[in-house]
């Protein structure tokens, strides 16, 4: 009996001790022999390499051994923005500021990436207003605030924010104080010189301040673009027109174009204005009318590309506004509809590259030029059964004709268009198309479709 005991006892033993060396030999072996600093360094050497994804999973490995790895999660972060991975980008960030609430850049980052990319206004808010306690002098900071709070309808604190940037740009020496700048006060029997300092479409947009100034008994004075002067002489909303440059008269105030939505936008119904406040030349209508009454389709002007701009090193900065010819090629193949290219500047390359099932019809290459800019523009618009355009100044043009257009906007477009799907305060003939995913074209084209087909038969 004893014997059988210590044989039983033997072989418990024996047992134990093969299954004790299995699991420290397990354990051995899966215990990383890298620290969260190697698993770091490699994967900067990923990165510096721009291969983002295998960085990424070090970065993880990092964090998984190391949860509080401030240096992890700030890569992570930057890893995960870099490849599109904006949810995760912001989520890092906002660890990583939990970590250490003394870092600015956390804040700021979240709150460009909030309003940037995921256009998620509130949060953008929160994140560069508490960004500001730390730095008061970032201009974009000012400018991100006060296109979220006009979005949102705070026209008070958009104007505060856009004020607080302007007071920092003249105390930085970027811009200086105007000689008897408008404040607000009465107007009537006043000379105000309105200052040409924006896009085209914004001076056309803009109008209706000046058209506003002039109801309430002020001289409208407005220097601009030499070029801009034919169009916008047929306006009615302003006495007198000086090209840049030219001598200027007597004025009691003055003001950028720039700064009228700033001043004259109280409460979103400021933004309204009778329709049209821009017209087309009238022989110019019926010579056009007469050019396109032959066709019978359902005629549509297209434009798809703004004015690229430059930055401080003359590089053309990327245009989210923008959209490939190519996209509107569903619309051209739609039966009884013909296309019209008003496009006239950027863009105009791409219709040598579309294929011969692209059916769009393009005008000589004196248009807009022997009649002066916008001229024949405005005057096909008259002629055409619909515009269908991008954020740009041939948009701003149809709505202040008070001809039917259709704009197609980015995920995040400019704070004049507010908040509303569809429609827009500024131009009651103005429908809008918004992206609902960052960069995606095709369905703002899909639901463009769809809708023209409701029309056209």
């Amino acid at each position: 009996m004893k014997s059988v005991k210590k044989y039983f006892l033997f072989f418990f033993l024996f047992f134990m001790g093969i299954i004790s060396f299995i699991f420290f030999y397990k354990s051995y072996k899966t215990k990383s022999v890298y620290t969260a600093s190697d698993y770091i360094h490699i994967g900067e050497h990923f990165g510096k390499k721009r291969d983002l994804k295998r960085a990424i999973g070090f970065y993880e490995k990092a964090l998984h051994l190391e949860k509080n790895n401030l240096d992890a999660l700030v890569l992570l972060a930057s890893a995960c923005f870099n490849t599109g991975q904006y949810e995760n980008s912001v989520d890092y960030f906002k660890k990583a500021y939990n970590l250490s609430p003394n870092s600015k850049e956390f804040l700021y980052q979240m709150g460009r990436i909030f309003y940037l990319k995921l256009h998620n206004l509130e949060d953008a808010i929160w994140a560069m207003e508490e960004y500001k306690k730390f730095d008061k002098n970032s201009v974009n900071a000012y400018i991100t605030l006060h296109d979220c709070y006009a979005k949102l309808g705070d026209f008070k604190k958009a104007l505060k924010n856009q004020q607080e940037r302007y007071d920092l740009l003249i105390s930085q020496g970027l811009v200086g104080p105007l000689e008897k700048e408008w404040d607000g006060s009465e107007v009537k029997n006043k000379v105000i010189l309105l200052r040409d300092n924006v896009g085209i479409g914004d001076v056309f947009c803009w109008l209706r301040f000046a058209k506003k100034l002039k109801q309430q008994g002020a001289i409208v004075v407005l220097e601009v673009r030499k070029f801009l002067i034919p169009i916008l002489a047929k306006s009615g909303c302003i006495d007198y027109l000086i090209p840049k440059g030219a001598k200027l008269p007597k004025f009691d105030y003055q003001m950028t174009i720039g700064k009228m939505p700033d001043l004259l936008t109280k409460i979103e119904g400021d933004l309204k204005t009778e329709i049209p406040y821009m017209n087309a030349d009238k022989k110019l209508i019926k010579i056009w009318g007469e050019k396109l009454a032959q066709d019978k389709k359902f005629k549509i002007g297209v434009c798809w590309d703004p004015f690229a701009y430059k930055d401080a090193k003359g590089v053309l900065r990327e245009n989210k506004r923008a959209m490939p010819l190519s996209f509107l090629l569903p619309l051209s193949k739609l039966k009884n509809v013909s296309l019209y290219s008003l496009q006239r500047v950027n863009g105009t390359e791409q219709l040598e590259s579309v294929g011969r099932d692209f059916n769009i019809k393009i005008f000589s290459k004196d248009f807009d030029k022997t009649n002066g800019s916008f001229s024949d523009t405005a005057a096909v618009m008259k002629n055409l059964d619909l515009v269908i355009t991008v954020d740009t100044s041939v948009a701003h043009l149809a709505g202040a004709l008070g001809v039917p257009v259709w704009m197609m906007l980015p995920l995040v477009c400019d704070w004049r268009w507010l908040s509303d799907e569809h429609t827009t305060i500024l131009y009651p003939t103005m429908r809008l198309f918004r992206q609902k995913i960052l960069g995606d074209w095709e369905h703002v084209i899909n639901d463009v479709y769809y809708e023209l087909s409701k029309i056209v038969r």
